[in-house]
């Protein structure tokens, strides 16, 4: 973006996609004056959810009704920033304890931290970019807590053949109702990799890839199982009328009503997804293809089932309007009543309404506080 602002050119089409996520405060402020700036010589689309630009534009469009297959119409923004203006009404769970984080070991160039979150309960981290609010979550926490989880947006592990479907942990139960149905063995409904209902032509995968590196590499989908990594042969085997062909093309939405008679633990689990907004995802949609915000919430849903009693999760709002972010600090607040503890770094004033404590971190002579 420094580019761009010292740049001589004039009349360009510039596009910035959330130009403002990541920075706080008068952060904010600054970049905004700049785009200002930036607008008298060129035309600017800006895609973003912060309300700061709506008064300033000349133009507001607004896409929906919601995300994935059910998104990407022009509806009313009027309406679209009326709704997100709602209050919405949120019971913060009453912490037990506070914990107190004093460690002295040099971290890059931090010589040590002393910060006190609120014990079960959301605790909410923020700060001016670069200040160590990620070092806090990333370096400091694991030396005080054994029980500790770190979740960020970097993708999800796994192999050429993950998925959805298994990062949601439902793909056995899944083939468990097919192998019992048909009377198969439950590896005729697998695509991984040298079982039997892997696609001969792609080994599981979905896709083939052409080119020897990153940068001549292309990925096309495979035509034989039409992405989805299965021999074809099991498009025979069908239960209530659907193949898994059909099944790795469902959205964690449709599935939720498929499976509804079926597997009330495949049903809960895909109607948690829904509630973290995930319901747009396909099962069968490849793990390397979510976006960052899509790993985070993933990795919360599956951080719900974990031992770790203390969560650290680094800017899980990033991207999100107003009733998302609500969803996303509803079920934050569920995994705290089940015992968690919570403690979220990000910038967005919207959230910190739904947490019990904020915690401003600044950087005192090489020592992180809050």
């Amino acid at each position: 973006m420094v580019q761009v602002f010292n740049s001589q050119l004039t009349d360009l089409m510039i596009v910035l996609d959330e130009p403002l996520a990541g920075l706080s405060g008068e952060e904010k402020n600054s970049v905004f004056r700049n785009i200002l700036e930036l607008a008298e010589k060129h035309t600017v689309l800006i895609v973003d959810h912060s309300d700061i630009f709506v008064d300033s534009s000349s133009i507001v469009t607004a896409l929906g009704p919601a995300g994935g297959a059910r998104g990407g119409y022009i509806i009313d923004y009027r309406k679209y920033l009326s709704d997100e203006a709602a209050e919405h009404s949120f019971d913060i769970h009453a912490p037990d304890g506070e914990l107190k984080i004093n460690v002295y070991d040099q971290v890059y160039h931090y010589r040590g931290v002393s910060v006190s979150i609120l014990r079960n309960a959301m605790n909410y981290i923020t700060g001016a970019s670069g200040v160590g609010k990620s070092t806090l979550l990333r370096e400091y926490f694991p030396q005080v807590f054994e029980n500790y989880l770190y979740i960020s947006q970097k993708p999800l592990t796994g192999n050429k053949n993950s998925s959805v479907v298994t990062a949601i942990d439902i793909f056995g139960r899944i083939q468990e109702i097919y192998a019992k149905s048909t009377g198969k063995d439950k590896k005729l409904f697998s695509n991984i990799t040298g079982n039997e209902g892997a696609c001969p032509c792609c080994g599981g995968s979905g896709y083939i890839e052409y080119g020897y590196d990153s940068r001549t590499k292309v990925r096309l989908d495979c035509k034989d199982c039409l992405g989805t990594g299965f021999n074809r042969v099991i498009k025979k085997y069908k239960v209530r009328g659907k193949s898994m062909f059909d099944i790795w093309n469902m959205t964690i939405d449709e599935a939720a009503e498929f499976f509804r008679s079926s597997d009330p633990k495949i049903t809960k689990l895909l109607a948690e997804a829904s509630s973290i907004m995930l319901g747009h995802l396909r099962l069968g949609q490849p793990t390397s293809s979510l976006s960052g915000g899509e790993n985070i919430r993933i990795k919360i849903m599956k951080a719900a089932k974990s031992s770790s009693e203390i969560l650290g999760i680094d800017e899980p709002f990033r991207g999100l309007n107003s009733s998302e972010i609500y969803k996303v600090s509803l079920f934050l607040n569920e995994l705290v009543s089940k015992g968690k503890t919570v403690a979220v770094v990000d910038h967005s004033e919207i959230a910190k309404k739904y947490f019990c404590r904020n915690i401003n971190l600044v950087n005192r002579d090489g020592i992180l506080c809050g």
